[in-house]
């Protein structure tokens, strides 16, 4: 089975045509092609862009990590199918690796795979449930200076923590029209379009980490670059760093999460 996965995996990366935009599409897999298939289904569906979407796939072979047979079997035959999988879509890039957590497979995807302007963060398991606008959004990016722009898991609320964090809503121009957008409070590490020339120097990958200790891989560089010792207002994610939810207060969910069930060490980058 390990060898069937390396025959099935694709290394060759075809740069994006000369003038034609592009979004690489990143997608972190753990061994759950029935997620896997839904998800990229969902999105392709969903996703609204006349540029192209290059996507790449990263998957943890979590078989390696079973000390039963049995199971550890079962996994590789899992990982062989997400393999499949992007094949059959089209995938541009494969690497099948146990890299440990969530963090790392982002960093070495960046590190391996991006070379466009912009990176969609997929994980195998969110359903795309309404259009994404993403021509627009990449275009909301260019013209404003946005770094990123995320795509809910839930419809957005007027505050979060109980009342303490109060969102602050900004009306931007986007193509000669007025469109408003919700500041955030976070960089997002789920479904969200990334701006990379601005990440990547700021990436503070740590191999142990869990997916929810990502965001001091943004905050802690923040913290040193703008010499703050505590959080920051809402005020400044959205006209300092630039961190935008797409839509108002009350704008519709994007996608639902459809792993939220199964999270465990067998089927999730670092127990999320």
């Amino acid at each position: 089975m390990e060898n069937e996965i390396r025959k099935l995996e694709i290394t060759h990366v075809r740069e994006p045509d000369i003038g034609q935009r592009a979004v690489d599409v990143i997608v972190p897999s753990t061994s759950r092609p029935d997620l896997l298939k839904q998800t990229l289904e969902s999105f392709k569906d969903h996703v609204k862009f006349n540029g192209r979407l290059r996507f790449f796939l990263e998957e943890a072979n979590m078989g390696v990590r079973e000390t039963d047979p049995t199971i550890s079997a079962e996994m590789i035959s899992r990982t062989a199918e997400c393999v499949r999988i992007a094949d059959r879509h089209g995938f541009t890039g494969v690497n099948v690796e146990d890299v440990g957590s969530y963090s790392w497979a982002l960093t070495k995807a960046m590190d391996r795979w991006i070379t466009s302007p912009y990176m969609f963060n997929l994980e195998d398991d969110w359903l795309c449930i309404r259009d994404i606008p993403l021509d627009l959004a990449v275009d909301a990016m260019e013209q404003n200076e946005i770094n990123q722009i995320r795509f809910n898991k839930r419809d957005t609320m007027p505050s979060k923590n109980e009342g303490a964090w109060i969102k602050v809503t900004r009306k931007l121009a986007v193509n000669g029209q007025e469109y408003i957008f919700t500041g955030s409070d976070h960089w997002y590490f789920n479904p969200a379009l990334w701006r990379m020339e601005w990440i990547r120097p700021r990436w503070e990958a740590r191999q142990a980490n869990a997916h929810w200790y990502l965001n001091n891989h943004a905050y802690g560089p923040l913290m040193r670059e703008y010499k703050f010792e505590t959080r920051p207002g809402p005020d400044f994610y959205a006209d300092v760093l630039r961190f935008y939810i797409w839509g108002g207060i009350d704008e519709k969910a994007f996608f639902r999460h459809l792993g939220v069930g199964e999270r465990s060490t067998r089927n999730k980058y670092g127990t999320v």
